[in-house]
């Protein structure tokens, strides 16, 4: 197992609280981002999927996250938050 620090950019962290603001079920935003940021501290890089070069989405309902992993440094950078559709 490869450990990984887990770094949220700040346009991520205005999306997150923003999507929190927003929630009918703020609970539910806050443990998805938490468990988002837990899967990414362990081998990040065999976690989501590809989707453009260099980018990975993990998704924990009702959350998805768009990183990248620096394998080189053991970072993953969590570039933004999205709801997913109901």
């Amino acid at each position: 197992m490869t450990r990984f620090t887990v770094i949220c950019r700040p346009n991520a962290e205005t999306e997150l609280a923003q999507l929190w603001l927003d929630a009918n079920d703020r609970g539910r935003i806050a443990n998805a981002a938490d468990s988002i940021e837990h899967e990414l501290r362990k081998d990040a890089d065999a976690k989501g999927d590809a989707t453009r070069e260099g980018f990975r989405r993990l998704i924990v309902p009702p959350l998805s996250a768009l990183f990248t992993v620096s394998e080189e440094d053991r970072k993953a950078i969590i570039w933004s938050f999205n709801l997913l559709a109901d």
